[in-house]
């Protein structure tokens, strides 16, 4: 079982460096979009650069999902079917059930799966931190959840402007646990307010 990821990424600095090597544990290679960073995102990520870890490009476009599109489109002439694609992964988000024991603990014909979010929380314990630490956090169960993984097939179609392929097929109601790290210091507060990421 191989696995692919697609990674959107932008002003990240303080967490890319933990996050790439470990997206997803098991992955067989994460392409990585920056849409606009300003600060050393995109430097730390060439310099991460791997067989596993590709630095697709740095554009400075408006976030939205419809970019990991574009990603998919430029890498799946490497896929077969039956290969898994995390087309949602985020610098910020970190899993704890390894994605490899997951999907390969699915029946067969499943295809697609949902993430459960873990949400750590910025504290008054972290007002002084300018280094990101998992253990300063404190977390709490958000009831939401998102699309993470889809099975490929070579019919699969993905259009242009969509956030997520058409007719996935049929998901699990096992959740993908994750943890997600989305306000971490003072200075990456401030930043994702003045810039919207």
């Amino acid at each position: 079982m191989k696995i692919y990821a697609i990674s959107l990424v932008k002003n990240e600095e303080d967490i890319i460096e933990k996050n790439l090597p470990q997206l997803p544990n098991g992955a067989i290679k994460i392409y990585v979009f920056d849409n606009g960073s300003t600060d050393k995102t995109w430097e730390i990520v060439n310099r991460l650069k791997s067989a596993e870890i590709i630095p697709y490009k740095c554009s400075d476009v408006p976030y939205r999902d419809a970019l990991r599109q574009e990603v998919f489109e430029y890498f799946r002439h490497e896929l077969t079917d039956g290969d898994w694609v995390c087309f949602k992964m985020d610098a910020d988000k970190f899993y704890i059930d390894d994605p490899r024991d997951f999907l390969g603990s699915l029946k067969p014909w499943i295809s697609m799966v949902f993430g459960a979010n873990i949400e750590y929380q910025f504290t008054k314990d972290n007002i002084y931190d300018t280094q990101f630490e998992f253990d300063n956090f404190k977390y709490a169960l958000i009831p939401s959840c998102e699309q993470r993984f889809i099975k490929y097939r070579k019919k699969l179609v993905w259009n242009v402007g969509d956030s997520i392929p058409l007719h996935p097929g049929i998901a699990t109601k096992k959740f993908i646990k994750f943890a997600h790290y989305q306000f971490r210091n003072r200075e990456q507060i401030t930043r994702r307010l003045n810039t919207g990421k």
